[in-house]
């Protein structure tokens, strides 16, 4: 545990390899947060055990219950105040004196006698009856699934409930549906070590009389491989709930454990457990998927068109939307690449089956390859020249053909035989060899003289399964035509669903597909896969058609299931926050409403088994004002904007007188004025100075 969290004096001695990692996790994220590096604490945990992820919660028989959470709250704020041993519960203090005299080892092995081991329990068989009582007093918003561990051990529950079948209850040739709820990650392979678990699962019943899984810390967690394995081997459906910050880990697990698991997002009060039960449910009983267990070299593929009339044959092994009562026909093509060396592989026995369904039939194919035979070199009347080898004559020297009764001596009679009556010199009309005057043609060419080709192929197969070949030509079975009976004679592949016109009557259907003119008697230019997109306007003449069954959906009409569907499809619903405005299929409805205006956007989108998807964006809608309003709001708009021009102009004008002021100040205290007199004034007063000798007389 030390070594993996990187900390060497970080210890915890934890007693369940379920909690073990998941302490390790939550510690791990909180100490890369907090940027703690060199840790001289001591922790002394004995356990942390609490709705961990499918199990019950565990509890001691003296002491209560910690979460991984908890104990790692209560470390990050021991390791802040730099304490040297961190006992949690804090009561554990008085086991410190101990550790003079017994080391953390043994002090731990007492604490662990006090807390028992908790993993996947079993509650109670499900029975029918249990499931009616419980439906009718059913109160999803009572209790919240959950747990507070990063990783959980949801796996090891999964193997427990699919092998235990008489303690589950699971019903024969029935259905089987299992829900994993869960909000965290998940255990495997190789995690379970970490806690002492190194037992690699040995995929048996481990329930005990309590319905508690006992060998927990015995086995490993199981790997992706093994649960798919088993869900395949037993036909299990898994159903992942998750919240919607998992979603994208637990896709991905989904992808790798292919058909037998989905992914659903889980409400954070779990109040839609029962629609995802519901919704899976539904998927499941509507699509078909085949599978077998040929093996190599033998291969096998299958060839349907899942019941649709007009929908070419494709090579696929499942169909989606399947209904009770209808037949839907696979043609299975075998095949062999080689030989296998190994005689015993010479013959097999091919199971085909439905891979969801339990109780579906199986079919047995006794399949030989054609490698070899008992009987060699047997002499037969057969071969007039030669052996029979495995029922092939094996021609003596200097004869030749299939029962060796060709002389190679007269080969110049042999090669006139095989040049055809028509005035050409090839043998063989150049398409083969000629061998005892009979031609042996290249591969696709057939006839006396090799004269006819082959016929044209549609998915790999002559004529596409749907004529026969002669002499080249494809000879179509009612309702197809073309070279290669590739395309129907009629129209109802150019017709939209819900709709009865051909191509939108903007353009004609060639080979199932519309062509589009390029200049239509409105003048203007149509696309589209039925025409029925504008390029000059932008619109599409197919909204019309889908505009009541989107209306519906939306305001939660009782009628809803009657406008989305016509004689021939359903149409499927899909919500959206937005859609994209720009794509050739967008629609849109405006409703009015008093003085409320409401807007519907959604898209149309064409399926390959020809029904229609409505992808619907939210209503939006905006309140217009009263007629009445409209005078008086201009005239207060009106008044607004006077004062307003005021006030601006009155501002205006306070700056300017401010800023002229500053200007005149500045001026004047730049003037500089001096004391003089004007010289054109003169005196009232004359001064006369007596010179001083006439002073003394």
């Amino acid at each position: 545990m030390a070594g993996h969290v990187g900390i060497p004096k970080l210890v915890d001695y934890c007693t369940s390899k379920y909690a073990a990692v998941g302490f390790d996790e939550a510690l791990r994220i909180e100490l890369e947060y907090e940027g703690y590096n060199n840790i001289n604490t001591t922790v002394v945990c004995p356990y942390f055990l609490r709705s961990t992820g499918m199990f019950g919660n565990g509890y001691s028989g003296f002491l209560p219950n910690l979460s991984p959470n908890e104990v790692a709250e209560k470390t990050i704020t021991s390791l802040r105040c730099n304490n040297k041993y961190i006992m949690i519960p804090e009561y554990f203090q008085i086991l410190l004196p101990f550790k003079w005299v017994f080391p953390w080892t043994c002090i731990s092995m007492v604490l662990r006698g006090l807390v028992r081991e908790i993993s996947p329990i079993h509650e109670s068989t499900v029975e029918t009856n249990v499931i009616n009582n419980k439906n009718k007093n059913i109160n999803v918003k009572d209790r919240e699934d959950g747990n507070v561990d990063n990783l959980e051990g949801g796996l090891d529950g999964v193997i427990q409930a699919i092998v235990c079948e008489d303690v589950i209850g699971w019903g024969h040739q029935a259905r089987k549906l299992m829900l994993l709820a869960t909000d965290g990650y998940l255990h495997f392979a190789g995690e379970g070590k970490l806690g002492g678990a190194v037992n690699r699962q040995d995929f048996k019943c481990h329930l005990d009389k309590h319905g508690q899984y006992s060998l927990a810390k015995e086995y490993d967690y199981p790997s992706l491989a093994e649960i798919s394995r088993l869900l395949h081997d037993h036909k299990v459906n898994l159903i992942f709930a998750v919240t919607e910050d998992r979603r994208e880990e637990y896709e991905l697990i989904s992808d790798l454990l292919k058909e037998k698991a989905r992914v659903a997002t889980l409400a954070a009060n779990s109040s839609n457990i029962l629609e995802i039960i519901e919704s899976a449910y539904h998927e499941i009983v509507t699509k078909l998927v085949l599978r077998d267990n040929s093996t190599n070299p033998l291969k096998m593929e299958y060839f349907s068109n899942c019941g649709r009339d007009g929908v070419p044959i494709a090579n696929k092994a499942e169909c989606d939307g399947i209904q009770e009562g209808q037949v839907y026909e696979f043609k299975v093509v075998f095949s062999m690449e080689s030989c296998p060396r190994n005689e015993s592989l010479w013959k097999q026995t091919v199971v085909i089956d439905d891979a969801l369904a339990s109780e579906a039939s199986e079919i047995i194919v006794e399949v030989e390859l054609l490698c070899g035979c008992n009987c060699k070199d047997q002499e037969s009347s057969h071969c007039k020249n030669g052996v029979n080898e495995c029922g092939i004559c094996k021609c003596d020297p200097g004869w030749s053909g299939e029962t060796c009764d060709c002389d190679e001596s007269s080969w110049i009679i042999n090669r006139l035989q095989c040049i055809a009556f028509n005035g050409t010199t090839e043998i063989c009309s150049g398409r083969g060899e000629c061998i005892c005057g009979r031609c042996n043609c290249d591969l696709g060419y057939k006839g006396q003289f090799c004269e006819c080709s082959p016929c044209d192929k549609t998915d790999g197969i002559e004529c596409g399964g749907r004529g026969t070949c002669e002499c080249g030509t494809c000879n179509c079975i009612d309702g197809w035509k073309g070279d290669g009976c590739q395309c129907p004679s009629d129209d109802k592949l150019c017709i939209a669903p819900g709709s009865d016109e051909v191509c939108g009557n903007h353009g004609y259907c060639d080979c199932g597909h519309c062509r589009c003119n390029t200049t239509a008697p409105d003048g203007l230019f149509y696309r589209g896969t039925f025409c029925e997109s504008s390029a000059s306007t932008g619109g599409s003449d197919l909204c019309v058609l889908y505009d009541s069954c989107v209306n519906a959906t939306v305001e939660g009409s009782q009628d809803v299931e009657q406008l989305c569907q016509t004689n021939t499809t359903f149409y499927q619903i899909q919500k959206v926050d937005n859609v994209n405005t720009g794509n050739e299929h967008y629609c849109f409805i405006r409703t009015i409403k008093e003085r409320t205006t409401c807007i519907i956007p959604y898209i149309y989108h064409f399926n390959k088994d020809n029904t229609v998807t409505l992808i619907i964006a939210d209503k939006s809608c905006r309140t217009s004002l009263h007629v009445a309003l409209i005078p008086g709001i201009i005239f207060l708009a009106i008044v607004i904007m006077g004062i307003v021009g005021l006030c601006i102009w009155k501002c205006w004008t306070a700056i300017q007188d401010k800023r002229e002021y500053a200007k005149f100040e500045q001026e004047r205290q730049k003037t500089v004025y001096c004391l003089d007199e004007n010289p054109l004034f003169k005196p009232a007063t004359t001064r006369f100075d007596v010179p001083a000798l006439f002073n003394d007389n």
